[in-house]
């Protein structure tokens, strides 16, 4: 592989890592007021129109306490109930919505919860000291995949083609068995049910990204040839 092209799947995934940890943030938990602010600098507005995304004026001109709020309450309603909600957690999606059997059907800590946590201490994926939830979550698979993306640039920039491989290769591996069988079902469903343009924004976003992801990791996957053993 030329430099050339290790320059170019260093800066691939630079990308994915920073737009993978914006998304990890966004579902993990409520906006804060400082995560707000990031979001409504110019800088951040013109790197999501790059990215064909636009949050519209009315995102910027809304006062933030009062976008605080409104942001607070349909993340609760959407994720969290009381009341009809979407679990962002992979093992209650898939038992609830996908019709696939799981003998803890619709509750957490199902097989796929046990599947992902093994995955993520084969990794050596370090879940944050002070998240309390469980590590199927939606904001913490999109977490391993930006950390697993960020291995894989600095596996890149140091020349280490073997390393990168690897790391495209559990990449492959989490997005096949994980990712894609629920993320893109599961945002289409929350594009559908937010009434909140900032979700249904992020929740399409989250497709998009998938989608690119599903075709550039799995063609690079089969160019290294290098697979993880599950």
């Amino acid at each position: 592989m030329s430099k050339q092209n290790v320059n170019e799947r260093a800066q691939v995934a630079a990308l994915r890592t920073n737009i993978y940890g914006l998304l990890s943030r966004i579902f993990i938990c409520e906006v804060d007021a400082r995560f707000l602010e990031e979001l409504r600098q110019q800088k951040f507005i013109n790197t999501l129109k790059e990215l064909g995304v636009d949050l519209g004026q009315a995102f910027l001109e809304q006062p933030i306490e009062e976008q605080l709020e409104d942001l607070a309450v349909e993340y609760t309603r959407l994720f969290l109930g009381p009341g009809k909600h979407l679990s962002p957690h992979e093992s209650v999606y898939i038992s609830t919505f996908s019709g696939q059997q799981d003998s803890k059907q619709g509750l957490l800590w199902g097989a796929a919860t046990v599947k992902v946590n093994e995955f993520i201490e084969e990794v050596g994926y370090q879940l944050a000291a002070d998240y309390p939830g469980i590590p199927d979550h939606l904001g913490v698979e999109l977490g391993l995949m930006q950390q697993l993306a960020k291995r894989e640039e600095t596996a890149w920039q140091a020349g280490d083609i073997d390393q990168a491989a690897k790391l495209v290769a559990e990449q492959d591996y989490f997005l096949r068995e994980h990712i894609l069988k629920w993320v893109p079902q599961f945002c289409q469903q929350v594009a559908a049910d937010t009434v909140n343009d900032f979700y249904r924004v992020m929740a399409k976003l989250t497709q998009e990204l998938i989608a690119f992801d599903h075709g550039q990791i799995a063609e690079l996957a089969e160019a290294v040839m290098v697979r993880p053993n599950h």
